[in-house]
């Protein structure tokens, strides 16, 4: 069953898959107990989620209204309960909640009556039985030849109109049983498949109009003239067909109902979410121990989902936007084209953020300081100022693990002892996520904006003239940097990773080689390498001082791909990390 989300201004999201009261009050589980959300609170922000005042107001309406209104439009059966997707075909067409309930919520225009999203109707594409475009340079179609390659000035028009009075079109639907058989291939269709425009809906006194996202350098959108007439040629084509339209019916102004031609339906909600908004620290960290300042894309993820940035001690101050996402998508791809090219495309995830931030309705914080911490050199770079510790060392490290770590630290992270505990200057070994925590736990104590060193800062930092040529990683450059020992006995060489290694401690073997630059020192032994303040998908990028040419750039596999919740004990790594945070520009 797919499940529909609410958010809350504590930043917590909760599924909502029922109205009935009896079931929404067996929703209430301990997460929102973590977030400090009172079971009657809960109750209260389900009600106006739904446009009700309060609980109260709701289990009342529930029976009075709610009950003889589903009885009244013949809704019949609550599609999940069915394992039913009323907003999907058979194939190659399919709507999500969240775009149904932003279309229906914040479109200006009023309610469609119908959305066609092909439920309990057979559904294909053409291209697939009959391969136009692909391997066949001509097709006949009704006694005209007409080229099948989409050749820039091709009358596409004309092709769909010949392709829908084919009788290689219609025999296909007799042979198949198709109801609805997509006349073009499905990349030609997708940038027909929104929700933007009125091709698939019906509406009762209202203009349509049609949109073929489609987006050319330097143009924006690309010319719509002759896109909008095969628009108009599909709807009048899916207008023949009788299953797979879903019927919409408001029931007040946050709760709308969708129904099946067989009385099978389903609701969506304002501000509705497909997906919980899931941390990409939280599997492996606790949230009080993630630095405020972390990660720009998280952050931009958040204000995506919830609307708002910033959490308030008072709540009421609160106030999400609505985001209708699939329209701002098409506006953010349009005004990008307008100044850039394909080649200077940086992700939809940035187009997006950029026409937020131009919009006025996101910025990010990135957050400085005005004072300098002692044990923190100050260091001018390009384009700022930052405060950079040296390598945090075993000492350090383990006197924040004793005093607050140790309990909070997540069973899922590599083991922690594998450090010289009887050499404490030494640099500490550990997960990623232990030295976010390290990170946050300074900016507590100091109240500064503390975070790792991003890949582009380790660059400028570290000095590149005396850096030995990478060498070969052998078992002879092991022996000589690393030494094992299981108890209190010195193993004779580098145990295999698969035997007994979670109970080997892997020691330095010698002293480490340093270069030093601005007074902070680097460490250039081959079997060392620094935690950054990348991530993404449980990846962080290691930096070493060893590596002679730096590409700090997202295509170097190399570098970015450490999983963050190992600490390579069994790659025969020792990974540390250092501590910075950024200087306001007035800072004296």
């Amino acid at each position: 069953m797919k499940s529909k989300f609410f958010f809350t201004k504590e930043f917590c999201c909760c599924s909502l898959n029922s109205l009935n009261p009896s079931e929404i009050k067996l929703s209430y589980n301990n997460e929102l107990k973590r977030y400090d959300i009172k079971r009657n609170r809960y109750y209260n922000i389900v009600s106006k989620t739904l446009g009700f005042q309060d609980w109260s107001d709701y289990t009342k309406a529930y029976n009075e209204k709610i009950i003889p209104f589903l009885e009244l439009n013949g809704l019949i059966k609550y599609a999940p309960e069915c394992n039913l997707n009323i907003l999907e075909a058979e194939n190659d067409l399919s709507f999500s909640h969240r775009e149904i309930a932003d279309r229906l919520f914040f479109d200006k225009r009023a309610h469609p009556k119908k959305i066609f999203t092909g439920y309990n109707c057979k559904t294909d594409n053409f291209a697939y039985y009959y391969p136009f475009g692909i391997d066949l340079e001509n097709v006949n179609f009704n006694d005209s030849t007409i080229r099948i390659h989409l050749e820039e000035g091709l009358n596409q028009l004309v092709l769909q109109k010949q392709i829908l009075k084919s009788q290689e079109y219609n025999q296909i639907i007799e042979k198949y049983g198709f109801e609805y058989l997509i006349p073009m291939d499905v990349g030609k269709f997708s940038a027909y498949h929104n929700l933007l425009s009125d091709l698939f809906v019906i509406n009762e006194n209202i203009e349509d109009t049609y949109l073929f996202c489609n987006y050319m350098s330097k143009e924006g959108l690309i010319d719509q003239t002759g896109y909008r007439n095969i628009a108009k040629l599909l709807k009048e084509h899916l207008l023949t067909i009788k299953k797979g339209w879903i019927e919409v019916i408001p029931f007040n102004e946050n709760l709308i109902f969708l129904k099946a031609e067989d009385g099978t339906y389903d609701f969506v909600f304002k501000n509705l979410r497909d997906d919980k908004f899931q941390s990409p620290y939280s599997n492996h960290i606790k949230h009080e121990n993630i630095p405020s300042i972390l990660n720009e894309d998280y952050d931009f993820k958040r204000f995506l989902y919830f609307g708002f940035k910033e959490k308030f001690e008072n709540l009421k101050e609160i106030v999400p936007i609505n985001i209708w996402k699939e329209r701002d998508e098409h506006f953010a791809e349009i005004n990008f084209y307008k100044t850039n090219d394909s080649k200077d495309y940086p992700g939809s995830l940035n187009i997006l953020k950029n026409f937020y931030i131009k919009e006025g309705l996101y910025h990010y914080s990135n957050k400085t300081s005005t004072k300098v911490v002692d044990g923190f050199n100050k260091i001018t770079l390009r384009d700022k100022v930052l405060c950079v510790s040296e390598l945090i060392t075993i000492k350090d490290f383990f006197e924040f693990y004793n005093n607050e770590y140790k309990k909070k630290r997540s069973s899922s992270l590599d083991e922690i002892f594998t450090n010289n505990l009887d050499n404490e200057t030494l640099p500490v070994s550990v997960t990623w996520y232990d030295a976010i925590a390290y990170c946050r736990h300074l900016e507590k104590k100091y109240n500064i904006p503390c975070r790792l060193v991003s890949p582009e800062e380790f660059q400028e930092l570290c000095p590149s003239d005396n850096r030995s040529e990478e060498e070969n990683y052998s078992q002879t450059d092991i022996k000589s940097e690393l030494a094992f020992y299981l108890g209190n006995k010195q193993l004779s060489s580098p145990p295999p990773p698969m035997t007994d290694f979670d109970d080997v401690i892997m020691k330095y073997n010698r002293k480490l080689d340093l270069i030093s630059n601005d007074n902070i020192n680097f460490c250039t032994n081959i079997i060392f390498k620094e935690w950054s303040n990348y991530f993404n998908s449980g990846y962080a990028a290691a930096l070493s001082a060893a590596t002679p040419e730096l590409e700090v750039n997202h295509h170097n596999r190399e570098l970015y791909s450490h999983k963050a919740n190992l600490n390579y004990k069994y790659k025969y790594l020792k990974i540390g990390f250092r501590v910075c945070y950024e200087l306001s520009k007035d800072t004296k």
